[in-house]
Order: C-alpha cells, then sequence, then structure tokens
C-alpha cells in the first residue's frame, strides 16, 4: 500500500543521498565550492586520515572512516543505542569521541536495520560550529594521530 510506498521512497533517498557524495578532488567547480566553515572540516577530518565527502548543501560532512582500524575492545561494546554486535559506525564514533574528543554521528542510525551496513565505514560530522570549534578538533585529530607527540592513536590499516 501507500504505507510501504512512502517507506521504500524514503529508503531509496537515503540509499542515493549516500550513493550522491561525492570524494574531494580539487579543484571544484564553483557551485560545488564547500563553506568556509566546510572547508575548516574538510581540512580536520584529512588530517584525521579521514576522506570527508562534499555535500552540495547542509550542515554536515560524512567521512569515508575506512582507513582507520577501530579497536576490537569498541566493537565488542553494546549500548542502549546500539546493542551486540555493535555496528562499526558505532563503534568507530564512539571511539573518536573517547580516546580524540572529536564526536561524531553514525550514519547507521538512520538506516533501516537492513541497510545499517552500507553505512559501517562512515561517520558524518557537523560543520554548523563557530570556526574555533573545528580548528579544535584539528588540534584534538593530530594529537590522537600522534602528530603533536600523542600516543599514535588512530593508527591506518596496513
Amino acid at each position: 500500500g501507500r504505507q510501504g510506498e512512502r517507506e521504500g521512497g524514503r529508503e531509496g533517498l537515503i540509499d542515493k543521498a549516500l550513493c550522491s557524495l561525492q570524494p574531494i578532488s580539487p579543484p571544484l567547480p564553483p557551485s560545488l565550492s564547500p563553506s568556509p566553515h566546510s572547508t575548516l572540516l574538510i581540512d580536520a577530518l584529512t588530517t584525521a586520515g579521514l576522506q570527508p565527502f562534499v555535500p552540495e548543501g547542509g550542515f554536515f560532512i560524512v567521512a569515508d572512516t575506512s582507513k582507520i582500524t577501530v579497536p576490537s575492545s569498541y566493537l565488542a561494546e553494546t549500548t542502549p543505542a546500539s546493542p551486540s554486535p555493535m555496528s562499526r559506525d558505532w563503534a568507530f564514533c564512539r571511539y573518536l569521541t573517547l580516546e580524540a574528543g572529536v564526536a561524531a554521528i553514525p550514519p547507521s542510525a538512520f538506516y533501516k536495520e537492513d541497510h545499517k551496513k552500507l553505512a559501517e565505514n562512515h561517520a558524518r560530522f557537523a560543520f554548523c560550529k563557530a570556526d574555533e570549534s573545528i580548528i579544535e578538533a584539528k588540534k584534538r585529530f593530530q594529537k590522537w594521530k600522534g602528530e603533536e607527540g600523542g600516543n599514535g592513536g588512530g593508527a591506518e590499516k596496513a
């Protein structure tokens, strides 16, 4: 019926939205040039070893997290929001928040159960923040990556 069509339509829109994101490949056409806030966040995410996708608008940037190894202890955790087994995107976001001090949103929170796997290597970051907050996030990423004498967190996969 109509309810099923509406639900299917939403799923299709989410899938299309995820698939329509374009990876950074400078120079961007002027119509896709990022805003000053998103430019700061793109730089910070790149510093962290993440591959940001540049949206055409909005207040969020999704980044590919597949090059970052999530410790198994985070994957083994359970929370009321993400019961066992914890999905990789949830585990990555918890890891990033607790170890780097930078919060991200697990995209699978917006997916139906049978599509959550599509988001396993992604995290969503907001850039509707003051420049100082985004600059601080970059500093925290640098420390997390060991660039400022940190403990080498956020190791990339071999």
